[in-house]
């Protein structure tokens, strides 16, 4: 957690504490993925005409991300932690994706590496400033011990935990 970040701490009433309960064994049992038929002519129409009126870039992955920011902006306890009896609620929505990234590692069949990116405060950026970071992420240089990208890099720390064996990386 960023030293900077603004967060609230609310305690988890008791009668709640059951339906945390539940979601918690959930989380050990096999679910089922959905697969979903979305419709997005529209979405597509109206951000081409932005791109055409304003001269700006914007991107289909920048509008959802400007979305489900202001989703979670409306209504921050959805992306409460859970902490003990308390929940932290923070108020900057931070939205992690993968970006698909050239590379020269051996291992690499098609030479590319999808590496996660945390875009941060998406709730107080527009579509461009968005559309911007996501294209920076994708040129950004990667070091030999980067496990993310935008992160602070190459740290000692960072170093350790990815040469630890995955028994102690899942403790951790």
């Amino acid at each position: 957690m960023s030293v900077n970040a603004k967060y609230e701490i609310l305690k988890i009433p008791k009668t709640r504490r059951t339906l945390v309960d539940v979601l918690e064994i959930g989380l050990k049992k096999h679910y089922t993925p959905a697969l979903i038929e979305v419709d997005i002519t529209l979405a597509r129409q109206l951000l081409q005409k932005r791109k055409k009126l304003k001269g700006s870039k914007v991107s289909l992955l920048s509008w959802i991300l400007k979305c489900v920011a202001q989703a979670l902006d409306g209504n921050k306890i959805i992306q409460a932690l859970p902490h003990k009896n308390k929940m932290i609620v923070f108020d900057d929505v931070d939205i992690s994706i993968v970006v698909e990234r050239e590379s020269e590692a051996t291992y690499l069949i098609n030479k590319k590496l999808a590496m996660p990116y945390i875009v941060r405060k998406v709730n107080e950026k527009s579509l461009p400033e968005i559309y911007n970071e996501i294209e920076s992420a994708k040129t950004e240089k990667i070091e030999k011990y980067d496990v993310t990208l935008g992160a602070e890099k190459n740290t000692f720390e960072s170093r350790i935990f990815i040469s630890l064996p995955k028994i102690l990386r899942y403790l951790i």
